[in-house]
């Protein structure tokens, strides 16, 4: 086993002291809330085990675990963890339920919800899902050293290790090969979260100049052709690479569940023209401005209008995309998973605090060329946002 890896019991005190807290402030009256997805499971026990987590307001936390009991033990610190073959076992040691019952929403299926009702009898749900990001979006001393580190072997791969992979007639999708098997090499966990259902990919994509321009339902700025129409992941298999392609690569990379978001482009056989130099300095001038407000007590909307605010019409217009094929942020929380809060975005109103981290990735896409553009993760400090992924941002010839 590996101890080290295991969250100590002060770490899932402070975490679950934390839930309680907004809980309390939130939703003055709540009794009982219950947490069933993987990822917050493993925030509040230190383990991914299939089961549900119930915590009474004036009780102690239960973790009841329907598989596996034995590696929930092994693997966790958690003070309070029993088995159960179905809801049934569990709701038995709840004589009185509240009204109420506090849960996740977002990721919960119909038939998971129906299975729980059979047994545990509410008048009234409320989804915490919101509450939970927000919990989870001000990172312990614990989670920031690991994405701290994560950003470190993130700005290895990227800028070392990748530029020594380009190799002309290689396809998009055996370059993504080739990167995961010097992420892996380098420390990385093996996939990216993302918070939506089933959103979990091995790494990223790359696209080759044009096809970082073909339309995505991906909630970000670019995408990829991808492997095949029922697998739109990763990078073409046939699109090779050839002298005068953008290569833009876009990935996460992770350490013991934390992650960070970093965006490199390359230029294959020389030296970009100069619309994609022009480009890319004005996405790079927007990120940093972005950086340096976000201060504690900023709050994101203020900041998404004031940085830009600083850019030109012509700018943009197709900016976080290609033609209409745009989205409305400039940056996101990352964590647990790669899109996590805060969003630097309208409509997000509660102030930036320390020990936040948040990935801007401005880009735009250009007909002929790609997306174009970049991205680092910050850490947000008393003092201002620090970047963790490297801070030398250029086009990296290759």
């Amino acid at each position: 086993m590996h101890k080290e890896q295991r969250l100590t019991v002060e770490e899932l005190a402070l975490r679950m002291k934390r839930f309680r807290e907004k809980m309390t402030t939130i939703h003055s009256d709540w009794e009982l809330a219950v947490i069933s997805s993987d990822v917050n499971l493993y925030y509040f026990t230190g383990t991914m085990q299939r089961g549900i987590l119930l915590i009474e307001r004036e009780e102690k936390a239960v973790f009841w675990v329907r598989r596996s009991i034995e590696r929930a033990r092994m693997e966790s610190c958690f003070s309070n963890i029993r088995g159960m073959k179905s809801f049934r076992d569990a709701v038995g040691e709840y004589p009185i339920l509240p009204n109420t019952v506090y849960l996740e929403k977002n990721q919960a299926t119909l038939s998971w919800y129906e299975m729980f009702s059979k047994y545990f009898h509410f008048e009234k749900t409320v989804g915490i899902d919101r509450l939970l990001q927000s919990v989870r979006s001000v990172k312990t001393e614990y989670e920031a050293a690991l994405q701290v580190e994560s950003g470190r072997r993130h700005r290895i791969l990227a800028e070392e290790k990748i530029p020594l992979l380009l190799k002309e007639g290689i396809s998009e999708a055996e370059l993504v090969g080739e990167i995961f098997n010097e992420a892996i090499k380098l420390g990385y966990q093996g996939l990216s979260r993302f918070s939506g259902v089933n959103g979990e990919m091995s790494l990223g994509y790359v696209a080759f100049s044009e096809s970082g321009l073909y339309p995505t339902s991906f909630d970000g700025p670019g995408g990829t052709i991808g492997t095949s129409f029922a697998t739109p992941f990763l990078g073409s298999t046939t699109r090779r690479l050839r002298k005068g392609d953008m290569v833009l690569v876009d990935f996460g990379f992770g350490c013991q569940g934390y992650s960070t978001d970093k965006t490199a482009l390359y230029s294959f056989g020389g030296k970009p023209d100069a619309i994609v130099q022009d480009t890319f300095q004005q996405c790079a001038e927007l990120m940093w401005r972005t950086a340096e407000i976000m201060n504690p007590g900023a709050v994101p909307a203020e900041i998404y209008k004031a940085a830009l605010n600083g850019t030109d019409s012509e700018f943009r217009h197709g900016l976080m995309g290609y033609r209409n094929n745009t989205v409305k942020f400039l940056g996101h929380g990352i964590g647990l998973h790669i899109d996590e809060y805060p969003v630097i975005a309208e409509g997000f109103n509660e102030p930036l605090q320390s020990n936040m981290t948040i990935a801007l990735e401005p880009k735009k896409g250009i007909e002929h060329y790609g997306l174009i553009g970049t991205e680092e993760t910050f850490l947000i400090t008393e003092s201002g946002a620090v970047c963790i992924t490297g801070i030398d941002s250029k086009i990296i010839c290759v």
